[in-house]
């Protein structure tokens, strides 16, 4: 089987399929979710798995890097690793907590492990209420992506990328109208993953 990332939020089972058919005999093609807050949610990545590994190679040779949807898709071959969230699209095939299923590996950079130090410094700064700071992004994810994502959860003031050299991941923040608007997408999108990546979204302070 493979793993494919990048699509595009919208992407359904069937076009995975028809996308990949192509090459060789599909099984199984699904997209990723995750449940949050009683809500599924697209991944943005998904799996597809072909009848031979011959196929499944050439599949990573003719799509990896190739145009999707208007999305640069990647691809590579699928890990086997323990989940308890994360799940097929697919309602015939659902992850628990002692289950095994295909999927991305989540990967959590040094972002996460920097937030206790991050939270020990809060007295020396002051509570914005309808802002969220959100770390652990990809470099790879766009304005859109973010937008796409956090717009669900209220009228989205501004949203910013603060560039930092040298990091494989960004941190972000977005502004909401308002502090509830930022409350409900602090719930409902922290630890989801983006881009293969356990994002983290929490208060933010100045």
């Amino acid at each position: 089987s493979i793993y494919v990332s990048g699509l595009a939020w919208d992407t359904k089972d069937e076009e995975l399929h028809d996308l990949f058919s192509s090459v060789g005999h599909i099984t199984n093609a699904y997209v990723l979710k995750q449940k949050r807050a009683g809500r599924e949610r697209s991944l943005g990545c998904g799996i597809i798995e072909f009848e031979s590994y011959e196929s499944a190679q050439a599949a990573i040779t003719q799509f990896n890097e190739t145009l999707f949807k208007d999305r640069i898709i990647r691809i590579r071959e699928d890990k086997v690793v323990e989940s308890t969230d994360i799940s097929p699209l697919s309602s015939t095939s659902t992850a628990s907590s002692n289950s095994t299923t295909y999927t991305s590996e989540v990967a959590v950079s040094a972002d996460e492990l920097s937030v206790k130090s991050i939270n020990n410094n809060k007295k020396n700064k002051v509570f914005v209420p309808n802002k969220i700071f959100i770390s652990n992004i990809s470099k790879v994810t766009t304005v859109d992506d973010m937008t796409s994502l956090f717009k669900e959860y209220g009228e989205i003031v501004s949203i910013n990328v603060l560039p930092k050299k040298g990091r494989k991941t960004l941190p972000w923040i977005v502004e909401y109208q308002t502090e509830d608007q930022a409350k409900k997408a602090i719930e409902s999108c922290n630890k989801l993953v983006l881009h293969d990546l356990s994002i983290i979204v929490r208060d933010y302070y100045q």
